[in-house]
């Protein structure tokens, strides 16, 4: 609920707290009658006033969230209106014990009344007080509690301890409650806030009232419902109405402290005089006595504080005012020298003030245009009618819309010719007032807003991914063609390191670049970057320093543009060139025999004698011999491949004729049906025997094409040619569809053989395929044996036989077995 809806509330708060307190008065006068209608309505009205109190009270507190300040008030009030009920209900005002459990609750008031105005107090200070502004006040406030309360009841005061101390503390704590308020109003700069002011005149109220019933304890006279009654209702009611009151803020001013702390002096050096005086006549306590010194000490600092600081505030208004002078003349000076147009005009729009800079921009000298029509003079013709409507609202007061700010506009040069300016005006309340408006020519800045505007429309419409850095490398620009290229988004990458964008075998290259361009020069390259999903591109870079006005550098600038597409077609081109080029080659050897085949020996590690010989294909081509790596690739699926193995399949039968042989069949043979005839064929011309063949199929070609691979493996088994199930182990599911193919015999890939000795796990490897191979009646090979140790390994573990460099290298000759004598007696060492 805000403070508009509380504001609302409290007018109506008091004028029935108003109507209850006057008849509350004039019950407890006498004039609503006698008897017991008299004592009813009096009574009724005041616990409804001090119970309506603390509860608005309480209902303040909690609309404005405020516990600690107006809740304690409220609260307060609650504990002495509770006192008032059982004070009504159970005890009899004229024979009633005294004190009372009433007087507890009525004590219970002070303590959080107090504490809440403190706290109040602190919450709104608004200024700085001396402690000497606020004692005084307080010590002649305490002068005259002293004489007029402490002084007459403590001499007169009769009966136990207790009751004299319950006496005496309603009006002590009545002082110290006044107090608490003018501490607050002090906070305040002694600006009287119309809560304040209501609080200060409850508890001002309520300190009478405590007053005057001390006065009649100690007299021995408390009257039942007399209209000194009426006074604590009233000071609860005026405390619960300041909680409703809205809190606006205020400024203290400088002056008004001032004043008020000469009349608190002044009136604080009178007070004490008087009791002085009156001393003479009616001897007062030496309490009271050394008050009133104290007071008349206080207040005489406090004049002679006050007098100086009117001193002080006389030399600083002297000092305020040279400084005002230097001030004008430093305007006067800055006026003249200023490099924006300043024109003074008065109310009709005539030129006052015309400083050099105008004179540069429109053409015209001081003199020119001193007392013209600033709109006939300067405005562009186009905008003269708009201009006079607004300047003649700004002369009545109104703010027309370009008022406090800046705004462009058109204006006219001396020769006629029209240019764009930014203009502010502002209004000096002299009387009359005058008018000044500060002009700057923007047609330079047009312009190079233009050309950057051209420039970053350039930048954003770009292909090419642009960015730039600062020294550090951190990204400051991101352009939408580096978002396409990259994968980052600006609000992603900008504050970024460049790093990110740079694979890591790239950075020591990033780094070589970045020396070079810090020298000033710039770097052109082809390189790779990362994209955000991961991706290596390939991109055409060129970096370039970027330099400030006095051609220092201060960050990098990069264009970049993808060329992996680029680069993949120009690998394609390369491959289908050199695929065509090969294929010619290829086409060649066919025609001229230009394959021949090398021998390659495999060791039986049983008998030690030479089981048989692989035949590697090779290529002649251009004086050279060229590995089957080289060029098969490129006919892998093609007819030539086709022709390839057919030329292996028979020149393959011729030299089994003389040794038995194994023959490489490709992955195209498998799907070739004519082959197993054409092996017939070939064996019969030759009159070479088919079991002296063996065809290899590696595990690859075979897995890749299972049904085919099993029809030919079938057909060459039927012919008696043995089959051999080549790089064993490479592929998935190997034990699996060694079931489908019914193979003599497997090659274990060099892959698991190379590191045998050293590798545990490529042991348990060959193991197992060797216990799969037993299982299955089949022969082992084992390919790539080049050290002794691994020769010795594999005769231990049980393999076959065994291929590699250390048994012998390809060569266009048979390997006798004189050649292998010291391999075989090697094999054999166990």
């Amino acid at each position: 609920m805000g403070e508009n809806r509380k504001s609302a509330w409290a007018w109506p708060v008091l004028g029935l707290a108003g109507s209850l307190l006057a008849l509350s008065f004039l019950s407890e006068s006498g004039a609503l009658g006698n008897g017991s209608t008299q004592k009813i309505v009096g009574d009724v009205a005041y616990l409804f006033l001090t119970c309506g109190a603390a509860l608005a009270a309480i209902a303040a507190a909690w609309i404005r969230r405020d516990l600690w300040g107006w809740g304690l008030i409220g609260i307060a009030l609650a504990f002495s209106a509770a006192g008032d009920l059982y004070f009504q209900i159970e005890v009899d005002p004229i024979a009633g014990p005294y004190p009372s459990p009433a007087d507890a609750l009525y004590y219970a008031f002070y303590p959080l009344a107090i504490v809440g105005l403190l706290v109040l107090g602190r919450r709104a200070r608004q200024t700085s007080y001396s402690f000497l502004a606020l004692l005084t006040p307080l010590l002649g406030l305490a002068t005259v509690w002293s004489w007029l309360v402490y002084d007459p009841v403590v001499h007169t005061l009769e009966g136990s301890t207790a009751s004299r101390m319950i006496t005496v503390g309603y009006p002590s704590l009545d002082l110290l409650l006044i107090c608490a308020v003018l501490t607050a109003l002090a906070s305040l700069g002694w600006r009287a806030r119309p809560a304040l002011l209501l609080l200060l005149g409850g508890t001002a109220t309520i300190a009478i009232a405590d007053s005057v019933y001390a006065h009649q304890v100690a007299n021995g006279f408390v009257g039942d419902q007399t209209v000194i009654d009426s006074l604590w209702p009233t000071g609860a009611v005026l405390m619960a109405a300041a909680a409703w009151i809205p809190t606006r803020p205020t400024v203290a001013d400088r002056d008004q402290r001032s004043h008020l702390d000469l009349v608190f002096a002044l009136a604080a050096i009178a007070m004490a005089l008087t009791v002085a005086i009156w001393d003479h006549f009616d001897r007062f306590n030496s309490f009271t006595l050394l008050l009133a010194g104290m007071t008349l000490v206080a207040a005489t600092g406090r004049l002679v504080l006050l007098y100086y600081d009117a001193d002080r505030a006389r030399r600083d208004a002297l000092e305020a005012r040279q400084e005002r002078g230097q001030i004008q003349a430093l305007h006067t000076a800055a006026v003249e020298a200023a490099l924006d147009s300043i024109v003074t005009v008065d109310t009709e729009g005539r030129v006052l003030n015309w400083n050099p800079a105008a004179q540069r921009t429109f053409g015209y000298d001081r003199e020119e245009a001193t007392g013209q029509d600033v709109s006939e003079l300067i405005v562009a013709p186009a905008q003269r009618e708009m201009y006079n409507e607004a300047f003649a609202r700004f002369v009545r007061g109104q703010a027309p819309e370009f008022a406090g700010r800046r705004f462009e506009m058109l204006a006219r040069r001396a020769d006629e010719t029209i240019l764009p300016v930014e203009v502010s005006v502002t209004r000096s309340d002299g009387d009359p007032p005058t008018f000044t408006a500060f002009i700057r020519d923007v047609a330079q800045q047009k312009q190079r807003e233009a050309e950057r505007s051209r420039l970053a429309d350039m930048v954003r419409s770009s292909e090419d991914a642009m960015l730039s850095t600062n020294l550090d490398l951190t990204i400051i620009a991101w352009n939408p063609a580096a978002e396409r290229t990259y994968g980052y988004s600006a609000d992603e990458i900008v504050g970024m390191k460049l790093e990110r964008l740079v694979p890591r075998d790239r950075r020591d290259e990033l780094k070589a670049v970045v020396a070079t361009v810090s020298g000033g020069e710039t770097v052109s390259t082809e390189t790779t970057r990362l994209r955000k999903d991961g991706e290596i591109i390939d991109v055409s870079l060129r970096i370039y320093p970027v330099r400030d006005e006095v051609r220092k550098i201060t960050g990098y600038a990069s264009v970049a543009r993808d060329i992996t597409d680029r680069h993949r077609q120009e690998r394609e081109r390369r491959v289908n060139h050199e695929r065509e080029a090969w294929r010619h080659e290829i086409e060649e050897a066919l025609d001229q025999d230009g394959f021949e085949f090398h021998r390659q020996p495999v060791l039986d590690l049983h008998t030690g004698e030479i089981s048989h010989h692989e035949l590697l294909l090779r290529l002649r081509a251009r004086g050279e011999l060229v590995a089957p790596g080289t060029f098969l690739p490129h006919v892998e699926g093609s007819p030539l491949m086709r022709r390839i193995d057919r030329w292996t399949v028979r020149r393959g039968i011729e030299l089994a004729a003389e040794h038995r042989v194994a023959i490489n069949l490709s992955a195209t043979s498998l799907s070739d049906a004519g082959i197993a005839a054409r092996v017939q064929e070939a064996l019969d011309r030759v009159g070479a025997e088919a079991g002296d063949v063996t065809f290899e199929i590696t595990e690859t070609a075979a897995a890749e094409n299972l049904e085919a691979a099993h029809a030919l493996i079938t057909a060459l088994r039927g012919l008696g040619c043995g089959v051999a199930l080549d790089d064993f182990g490479t592929g998935f599911g190997s034990f699996t569809y060694l079931l489908r193919m019914p193979v003599t015999s497997l090659k274990v890939d060099m892959e698991f053989i190379r590191a045998l000795g050293d590798e545990p796990q490529d042991q348990r490897i060959v193991r197992s395929i060797l216990s799969v191979a037993k299982n299955f009646g089949l022969l082992t090979v084992a390919e790539g044996v080049e050290e002794e140790h691994t020769l010795k390994l594999l005769r231990s573990m049980g393999v076959d036989c065994a291929q590699g460099y250390l048994i012998g290298r390809p060569s266009t000759q048979w390997t006798t077995e004189a050649e292998l004598a010291p391999v075989v007696a090697l094999s054999h060492v166990i």
